[in-house]
């Protein structure tokens, strides 16, 4: 995977998907497999094999990213705006999750007047956006 160097910041695209969008190759280290969406344990090694670090991850969470929530920190969280080998330093972090919402309607195109009903509770300061 190359070289982190001290201080410094790596992503790492783990998925069986194409790195791309916004993100350029040279930014991203695609590897050739992925991770298990179920949770499961990264260890990070130096040359030797070495045990540096590791992080246990938890089930991942569509168009979400887990990642430290200060440099070398021990917390982490998810967040919908990772950072691209800089600090994740004024990243905002979900403090909860909410359950996705339940719709009194079958999924279709809508033509014209139809009322669709949302079942949510939405926390104070939240949006439900559609």
């Amino acid at each position: 995977m190359g070289t982190i160097p001290a201080n410094g910041f790596r992503v790492i695209w783990f998925d069986h998907n194409s790195a791309q969008g916004s993100y350029s190759s040279a930014a991203i280290r695609q590897v050739n497999f992925k991770l298990d969406c179920d949770g499961g344990t990264i260890y990070l090694s130096d040359k030797t094999g070495e045990l540096i670090t590791s992080v246990t991850y938890p089930e991942a969470v569509p168009r979400c990213s887990y990642a430290r929530q200060t440099d070398g920190g021990d917390v982490w969280g998810m967040t919908d705006s990772p950072t691209l080998e800089a600090s994740n330093e004024g990243t905002v972090f979900a403090t909860q999750r909410l359950e996705a919402p339940q719709i009194n309607t079958d999924g279709r195109i809508l033509n014209g007047g139809e009322i669709v009903a949302f079942q949510v509770n939405i926390p104070k300061g939240a949006t439900l956006r559609y």
